[in-house]
């Protein structure tokens, strides 16, 4: 009547009525399933948004440890492509010391023992050489409480560790004189 467009789903039907054929139509109005339909559209827009360009990586890894979607940040921490690292396992660049208590955690988030966990670790970075990070993980589970994927948030942390080192070494070799 005011001259807006309404989206409606006509579904047909053809009938008898009064002895002769007849064309039954039903008219539904998709006004609020569209405005449901942009309001979750403009939501995905801005996580991908917010995870894309995140200052911290940001990655999502299946339940085995492979890399399923990294940031822009995670690649420039590792030194790999998201395309290498889809190809790997968080496994395959933890430092080997790190990897028992990184997975142990693990553990115990798919036991329920825990619902996160944060953690300083180090990375084998794709030239070799390694990159501390603080890394905090979520897991994310369905309905069921079945595990999907955890979420993971990244932090280059190398340069505050080689400060930290410095400093110890520094007051080490001040107690000995």
């Amino acid at each position: 009547k005011n001259g807006n467009l309404i989206p409606v789903d006509i579904s047909a039907i053809v009938l008898e009525y009064n002895n002769r054929p007849a064309v039954m139509n039903i008219v539904r109005d998709l006004s609020d399933r569209k405005l449901i339909e942009e309001e979750l559209s403009q939501s995905e827009e801005r996580f991908i948004s917010a995870f894309e360009y995140a200052p911290i990586g940001m990655a999502i890894i299946s339940i085995d440890g492979k890399w399923l979607k990294v940031n822009q940040s995670v690649t420039n921490i590792v030194g790999y492509s998201e395309e290498e690292l889809m190809n790997k396992t968080f496994q395959d660049i933890t430092h080997p010391d790190d990897l028992e208590l990184d997975l142990a955690h693990v553990k115990e988030m798919l036991d329920e023992e825990i619902s996160t966990y944060s953690m300083e670790k180090r990375y084998i970075n794709k030239n070799g050489q390694i990159v501390w990070v603080l890394l905090s993980v979520s897991l994310l589970r369905d309905s069921q409480s079945n595990p999907l994927y955890f979420i993971s948030q990244i932090q280059d942390i190398t340069e505050r560790k080689f400060v930290e080192n410095s400093l110890r070494d520094s007051e080490m070799k001040y107690r000995q004189l």
